[in-house]
């Protein structure tokens, strides 16, 4: 797997109920170890909103499952995976639809909003601070391309970003997080370019004629 995340290990789950195969190599790792469970809880733990949901899951799932006779894990790891995800999504829903303008158009754009949020993080290790303006941080970022840059300096590119931008932030409605993308493209403007490579405001790289452009249309629907 690519990613071990609550909403790839969901789709792995569902085309593995789907062919009935219970013989795939990930159910004959989670019957020998409860390691993939512990590590995804794990994980929530880096997200300050999610500290409370890993705790809860912990005391009250892990340690039942643990105890789980092994030939039922798979089962088991199935079924929590899939009610915890349509746990998190109707969550998610339930915090933007107010904002939302496609909130109400169907199961279908409820899943291109899914995979919006996947692109669209708060990240520790891609903070942007420009080194001449202190004042201008964020760890809000988009990610250029999903796996390869996904984190650090090479997450996010000025071209990719604003060339997904409308469709990314301004159609769902995600304009204060869309402020926040412009105003630090912005502050690393040079000779009227706007940075290719980003690289969280420490060393952009000005290697891209048309992101400027790009640029300059987003900044149109405001």
């Amino acid at each position: 797997m690519i990613y071990a995340g609550i909403s790839h290990l969901h789709l792995f789950f569902q085309n593995s109920k789907k062919e009935q195969n219970l013989y795939n190599k990930i159910y004959e790792n989670v019957k020998a170890g409860d390691w993939l469970l512990k590590y995804t809880f794990e994980r929530f733990k880096d997200s300050k909103g999610l500290v409370e949901l890993a705790n809860f899951l912990f005391s009250n799932i892990y340690t039942f499952y643990e105890q789980i006779p092994t030939y039922l894990k798979p089962h088991y790891i199935t079924k929590i995976i899939d009610i915890l995800y349509d746990y998190l999504v109707n969550t998610l829903f339930s915090k933007i639809e107010e904002t939302m303008v496609i909130i109400d158009k169907g199961e279908f754009y409820k899943s291109l909003l899914v995979a919006n949020i996947q692109f669209i993080g708060y990240l520790d290790s891609s903070k942007f601070k420009h080194k001449s303006n202190n004042v201008i941080q964020s760890d809000l970022s988009v990610a250029a391309g999903l796996p390869h840059f996904s984190t650090e300096y090479m997450r996010c590119w000025g071209r990719d970003t604003f060339i997904s931008f409308k469709g990314l932030l301004l159609i769902p409605g995600f304009y204060k997080e869309a402020k926040q993308i412009i105003i630090q493209f912005a502050s690393t403007m040079r000779h009227g370019l706007i940075p290719n490579l980003l690289d969280s405001g420490n060393n952009p790289r000005y290697n891209s004629r048309d992101a400027v452009w790009f640029f300059l249309q987003v900044n149109a629907f405001f």
